[in-house]
């Protein structure tokens, strides 16, 4: 996380859980469009990837032994990098951690569902940065917050 005189930066990661089938850049589009209900102005961007399919079935397997009903969703990987600017009173957090439940939250609320294919999510701080930028530069495609707050992204 970085702070710029009023604007809080923070680097994210989230899994999603989500029907087959489901457009990970499509998803992502929804996630970033989202933060604009966040109680400050906000803006993302978001990059990511589905996991491999090698991975993916070791999970499923892993999940069905445990007894799991979320064993048969697909999954992706975002990185997502956030900016909000911080306003006088306002309660949004600071804090990665906190940010990080903030944004499940929302999430939660407004994108998850068969509209948008998401069915979990869990995000947490990128606590390793190089790991974090490594999945963001390997991502196909990355989608920004369309009608983000003028001055959020630096260019």
């Amino acid at each position: 996380m970085t702070a710029n005189d009023d604007v809080v930066e923070t680097i994210l990661l989230a899994h999603a859980g989500v029907l087959p089938d489901t457009d990970a850049e499509v998803l992502a589009n929804r996630m970033a469009d989202s933060v604009l209900h966040l109680p400050v102005p906000a803006a993302a961007l978001i990059g990511g990837r589905a996991v491999p399919p090698d991975v993916q079935e070791f999970a499923r397997g892993l999940g069905e032994r445990q007894g799991l009903a979320a064993a048969a969703e697909d999954f992706f990987l975002f990185a997502v990098r956030l900016w909000h600017r911080r306003q006088a009173g306002d309660f949004f957090p600071k804090d990665p951690v906190d940010v990080a439940v903030a944004l499940r939250e929302l999430w939660e609320e407004r994108v998850r569902g068969a509209a948008s294919g998401l069915t979990t999510i869990v995000v947490t701080p990128a606590f390793d940065p190089d790991r974090w930028l490594r999945l963001a530069q390997g991502s196909p495609w990355i989608v920004g917050t369309r009608g983000a707050p003028p001055g959020l992204i630096p260019q």
